[in-house]
């Protein structure tokens, strides 16, 4: 599914928008304040596969749940860069996994509910965003509020700059040096 902007839309809503919003914060005012940003990526992420001639299914069949895990693999490799751009400033970034929550998203588009509850879908998220221990931890993905593995493609750094440059090439966002 396409976007109106001609982007594949779980891409452009799961990643691209909130690359773009990063930077908006991070240039704007509000930017000079920030100690933590916090990317909600899925465990999907580990089927992700992405290749940055192909990120928007132009060359390959398109597939929903391909899209989504490509969609939060992104959303990881976006963090690890991220981290690495932003250690001068001493802002910290992380990715986390959720948790199975019964959502539109997973009744609709995977058919099935989950099993945790609205409190601890948000529990790794909140404690990413204030516990006092996890500052200058930076560029990991938590899940169940523990650091876990990442996507091996989350490891080669060269590959996540690349992916960051393309990002912010399909962003129209200048990328930080």
């Amino acid at each position: 599914m396409q976007s109106t902007d001609v982007y594949e839309l779980t891409f452009a809503v799961n990643h691209l928008a909130s690359f773009a919003l990063s930077h908006a914060l991070l240039a704007s005012p509000v930017g000079a304040s920030l100690q933590r940003i916090v990317n909600v990526s899925s465990m999907a992420h580990g089927r992700g596969k992405l290749a940055l001639e192909d990120l928007l299914f132009e060359r390959r069949d398109y597939d929903g749940h391909a899209a989504y895990a490509d969609s939060k693999l992104a959303n990881v490799l976006f963090t690890v860069e991220l981290a690495k751009l932003l250690r001068g400033r001493n802002v910290d970034v992380n990715a986390l996994h959720p948790g199975v929550v019964t959502t539109k998203l997973l009744t609709a588009g995977f058919g099935m509910s989950g099993p945790d509850s609205l409190a601890a879908g948000a529990k790794t998220s909140v404690l990413l965003a204030i516990k006092s221990e996890l500052r200058g931890k930076t560029g990991s993905y938590y899940a169940a509020g523990v650091s876990r593995p990442m996507n091996p493609q989350a490891t080669d750094a060269a590959f996540c700059h690349a992916f960051y440059l393309r990002s912010a090439e399909l962003s129209c966002v200048a990328p930080l040096a």
